[in-house]
Order: structure tokens, then C-alpha cells, then sequence
């Protein structure tokens, strides 16, 4: 049996009572974040443009609840890139599911029970991380980004959900596989085009479902074909063994870890180390003589900023360690407050950021993970040096964020999107903590019709 024929087989099979409850409580947790995630980003620059964007296509209209609506979704979802994040890929997997599982209980003439939705977002992330760490190349030693494999996760998700047999699954991926692109160049010139084309591959493989269901057929050997994902994408570097080892025992989304601060992951270990250094001594900013900050090659390549130049956009600001450095030791904390373009303006945080140097540090490379342990080191005019390590960064399934952390963080988001009371908050969150006892579960995200 071929390796999309295993993985296809595997979402048609599983059922709601093949999940364990860890990965049940897992998806909950998914959900939830995504949901406060795209709330918060909902009013932001970018959103707004979408809407912009979305009325002018629609002769003024914005199409809610639609395929088209994924794209504000989507958009919102990344704004503040805060969602969730698989450490060791870099990918992203939560939101393609959980955005296409949203749109697919809004629009599918049946209603969608709650036991269906959590299968379908756990079988939709399993597919994609088994994809991703199938090879063992990392950001920096290739040019693809999370949105590039997200078509897979909503396809999947999308298929689950509308019911479709292994063969239509097959198609789907297949006609999934035919939207993949994107590099990381609009990482690395700050722009947000990487936000514009997560949507875009998440409506893909979304449509691709219902395209499958209504016959269409899909690239048959998506994965492995002479010229199919592992070997265009990839150069033929996989472990086929590795994609579909434990398959319906296992779920990949349990190592899904959630962020702590709203920017890239490769710069939460700098920051996170800068936090503690000022926790433990309590350092002021006309103290410090220089910042040191080693990582991997990951990092440094998307989030080092080296030489340091005062940021030109906001995106810059959350893909930048010499910053996330600098607020930690300026403010003693690090959230959504802190990435905006007023902060560019800052002439305290940037004079500090100046400050911070950023190396790679060969030996980090040799672990081959995507997240290494990060080094800072820091520096006084008095010539006393404070030095931190973090191994693992703070929301890594090592290091996880409880339920009641990841509920503080979401009530946050609603307080920054300004759409909800606490009694609302109370009761989206305790419906999701029950969704496998919803008959329905359209109304749950009402939140997000906006």
C-alpha cells in the first residue's frame, strides 16, 4: 500500500472513539486558542484590509460565513502570529483545521456534532505533521513555510467532515497537492503576504474536498510520484517509514504547542531567557553594556535581524530576537500591547535593541530541531555577566500551558478585541470544553461573524 493510500485509509477508519482523551483534551485546547487568536486579530490593519478587499470584490458586501470569509479568518488568525505552532516544523497546523471546520458548520446543510468536528481537526493536523516531519530538513535548509503544506490539513479536516471514502480522500490531497507554494522571502522582508497565502492554501484544500466529493479526481501519487511532494519539494529527502509509524494510534497533534508571546517561535527562546534574567536581577535598561543571543540556524535565519536596523514595518518587529530581547529586559513582560508601530517609535526599546547581537551557534544545528536551545547572555558596564539557557521555550509540550493558562490567555484576546463580556467568554469556553456533548456546533463561534 502507497503512502497516501495508508493516510487516506486512516482518515476514512477513525472515529471519534479511536481518539484518546489526550488528544481529545488537545483539540479542545486547539480550538480555543484559534478562536481567541482570530478574534483578537479580527480589528487589526490587515483585517481590514481584507474586508476592504472582500466588499469590493462582493459589490459591497462582506460574505460571511462562506469560503470566501476564510481569507479574513485566515488573515485574523495570523495577525498577531500567536496561534499555535508545532516546535519541531515550524508548522502551523491548528489553524487550517480548525478555520476549515468553522466554515464547514456554517455552510454543510446538516448540522456537524461536536465528536465530528474534534475528529476531523485531530485526523486534519495528524496528516500534516506526519507530512512535515516525514523529512528531516528544517527551515533554513529549505524555503517553504507552514502555509505551503496547509492545503493538506483542510482538505483533510474538509474530508473528514463531509464524510468521504478513501478514494475521494485520495483525490483531495491530490488536488491539494496542485496549490502548494510559497517560500519564505515575504518572512524575511517583513511583509504580509505569508498571512494572505495561508488563507488562500486553506480555501484550496478546503474546496478541494468538496471538488473530490463531487468526483473530481486528484495527482494519484501526491507524495511520492517522480514528481510529487517529497521529491520536488524536498529533493527526495523522506523517511516513509517515519510518516506512517503508530498511524491511528498516535496523534501528532499532541505535540502542538501553544505560544505564550504574540510572535514567531524561532525568537520566543531569546525572549523568554530575557524575561528570566530580569526577573532574577532585576537589571535596568542604562545598566547594560551589550545583549548576546545564540541560536540555531533557524532562527538566525528568519528572526537574527543582524546587523540590527531599526525595523520598517510591523511584521519586522515579530520576526526579530534583538527585540523581543529588548522589550523583555526593558518591560519585564512581552504581549500584544508590545507589537505595534507606535513601538517602532520607541526610542528606548530600539537604542536597546541596538544593543543585542545575534550569532549562530553551530552546535545548536546538530540537534536538527527546528526549536534549539537559545543562549543569552548579558552584559554590564560594570563588567558582571547574567547568562540564561532555555532548552525548551515556555508553551512546548514539554513545558505546556495548562487549560487555565491557555483560558487567561484567550479572555486576553477577547479583552483586546473588545467583542465580549465575561459571561460570553465563560460560555464559549465552557462550550468547547464540552463540545463532544454538542448536538450542534455552528452557534459556538458566532463570536467570529463580524
Amino acid at each position: 500500500m502507497d503512502l497516501i493510500e495508508n493516510l487516506s485509509k486512516n482518515i476514512e477508519r477513525t472515529t471519534f472513539y479511536d481518539l484518546p482523551e489526550a488528544v481529545i483534551l488537545q483539540t479542545k485546547k486547539e480550538i480555543m486558542d484559534v478562536v481567541g487568536c482570530i478574534a483578537a486579530g479580527l480589528e487589526g490593519h490587515e483585517a481590514r484590509s481584507i474586508k476592504e478587499g472582500l466588499s469590493n470584490l462582493n459589490n459591497g458586501c462582506i460574505p460571511a460565513n462562506t469560503v470566501q470569509y476564510m481569507m479574513l479568518l485566515a488573515v485574523a488568525g495570523r495577525a498577531d502570529d500567536f496561534d499555535p505552532i508545532n516546535d519541531d516544523t515550524g508548522d502551523h497546523p491548528s489553524l487550517s483545521t480548525v478555520i476549515s471546520g468553522i466554515i464547514l458548520t456554517s455552510i454543510i446543510k446538516r448540522e456537524i456534532t461536536g465528536k465530528e468536528l474534534l475528529t476531523a481537526i485531530a485526523l486534519g493536523e495528524d496528516l500534516v505533521l506526519r507530512i512535515r516531519k516525514g523529512t528531516s530538513q528544517r527551515l533554513g535548509e529549505h524555503p517553504w513555510v507552514a502555509g505551503t503544506f496547509a492545503s493538506f490539513a483542510a482538505a483533510a479536516t474538509a474530508s473528514k467532515l463531509l464524510g468521504l471514502n478513501h478514494v475521494q480522500i485520495r483525490n483531495a490531497l491530490g488536488l491539494a497537492y496542485t496549490t502548494c507554494s510559497n517560500t519564505v522571502q515575504g518572512l524575511r522582508e517583513g511583509t504580509s503576504s505569508y498571512k494572505l497565502h495561508h488563507g488562500w492554501a486553506i480555501r484550496a484544500g478546503f474546496e478541494a474536498a468538496f471538488y473530490a466529493a463531487a468526483g473530481i479526481t486528484g495527482v494519484q501519487n501526491a507524495f511520492e510520484g517522480e514528481y510529487g511532494l517529497y521529491n520536488v519539494y524536498h529533493a527526495g529527502n523522506y523517511d516513509r517509514d517515519k510518516i506512517i509509524s503508530d498511524l491511528g494510534t498516535y496523534f501528532h497533534n499532541l505535540s502542538v504547542g501553544f505560544k505564550p508571546f504574540p510572535c514567531c517561535r524561532l525568537m520566543h527562546g531569546a525572549t523568554e531567557a530575557a524575561l528570566c534574567i530580569k526577573k532574577e536581577t532585576k537589571i535596568k535598561r542604562e545598566q547594560i553594556e551589550n545583549v548576546t543571543a545564540r541560536v540555531n540556524k533557524s532562527a538566525f535565519v528568519l528572526c537574527g535581524k543582524q546587523p540590527w536596523k531599526t525595523p520598517g514595518s510591523l511584521e519586522e518587529l515579530r520576526f526579530n530576537i534583538p527585540y523581543g530581547a529588548a522589550v523583555a529586559l526593558e518591560d519585564g513582560h512581552v504581549g500584544l500591547r508590545h507589537f505595534t508601530k507606535e513601538m517602532i517609535n520607541n526610542n528606548k526599546i530600539m537604542e536597546l535593541c541596538s544593543k543585542v547581537q545575534v550569532l549562530e551557534d553551530s552546535r545548536l544545528n546538530e540537534t536538527k530541531k527546528q526549536i534549539a536551545p537559545t543562549i543569552v547572555d548579558v552584559r554590564l558596564k560594570s563588567g558582571e555577566l547574567f547568562s540564561k539557557t532555555i532548552e525548551v521555550p515556555k508553551g512546548h509540550p514539554e513545558k505546556p500551558l495548562s487549560f487555565d493558562e491557555l483560558k487567561t490567555k484567550f479572555e486576553n484576546n477577547i479583552a483586546h478585541a473588545n467583542i465580549g463580556d465575561e459571561y460570553k467568554v465563560n460560555e464559549i469556553v465552557d462550550s468547547i470544553y464540552k463540545l463532544e456533548e454538542a448536538d450542534r456546533t455552528g452557534q459556538i463561534f458566532s463570536l467570529l461573524w463580524k
